[in-house]
């Protein structure tokens, strides 16, 4: 799949708020963001998840073509999957019913899971967080990225939208988390527009909705530093 994506390593960076934190832990290493209709695929109103799976394999994707460099080894590379393709997969891991493959279906942290532990033999561990208690698991996310580093995907019932969560902040007045909104539908993203109209962008953990319950997919794959 060879498209022209927003590369997102220290993405953090650019962002001007990242400099309120007392501590910040993020993402290491290159990878892409995707999202709506980033390699001319229509899959507004349900691909979500889908994109934010397909931005985690970038980031293993290239963990790999890493290691291969670093220790001269000849790991398998596979390129992340689209839309189809995990459709595919989970239909061939039994997850999913065959008329599933062309669906608008969507899906979340546990068809990620399996999309992603089939293509690079990845365990992830699921995080789930009742309602009301996501301030509650600041540290189990800011261990995450301090012992992994890799990205992370979120969704929830009643917020039900999948996001990439990017790295985790806090200040002496609250706790935020680095949030790549994957519902950008123009096909080739601009990085001045992400950061302008907050497409990537750190949000609170006291914004998001308190009736719903979230999950949190963390691929337990660390970060190969250089």
């Amino acid at each position: 799949m060879s498209l022209d994506l927003i590369k997102l390593e220290d993405f953090q960076n650019q962002l001007a708020f990242t400099k309120n934190f007392d501590k910040i832990s993020c993402v290491k290493g290159p990878y892409d963001y995707f999202h709506y209709k980033c390699d001319g695929y229509n899959d507004v109103g349900y691909g979500c998840g889908y994109r934010t799976t397909q931005t985690i394999c970038s980031w293993i994707k290239n963990q790999i073509l890493e290691e291969n460099f670093k220790f001269s080894s000849n790991l398998k590379v596979v390129d992340q999957p689209s839309v189809l393709e995990i459709q595919k997969i989970l239909v061939e891991c039994g997850d999913k019913p065959s008329n599933f493959i062309g669906s608008k279906d969507w899906i979340g942290c546990f068809e990620a899971s399996i999309v992603i532990d089939y293509l690079y033999n990845v365990p992830c561990k699921i995080l789930h967080c009742n309602p009301g208690t996501l301030k509650n698991h600041y540290q189990d996310l800011l261990n995450h990225f301090e012992n992994f580093a890799s990205p992370v995907m979120m969704g929830g019932d009643l917020d039900n939208a999948s996001k990439g969560v990017l790295g985790i902040g806090n200040s002496i007045h609250d706790s935020f988390v680095l949030i790549a909104d994957p519902h950008y539908s123009v096909p080739k993203a601009n990085q001045t527009e992400l950061i302008k109209n907050e497409w990537i962008a750190w949000r609170s953990i006291n914004s998001f909705d308190n009736s719903s319950f979230y999950n949190f997919c963390l691929p337990q794959k660390k970060y190969l530093s250089k």
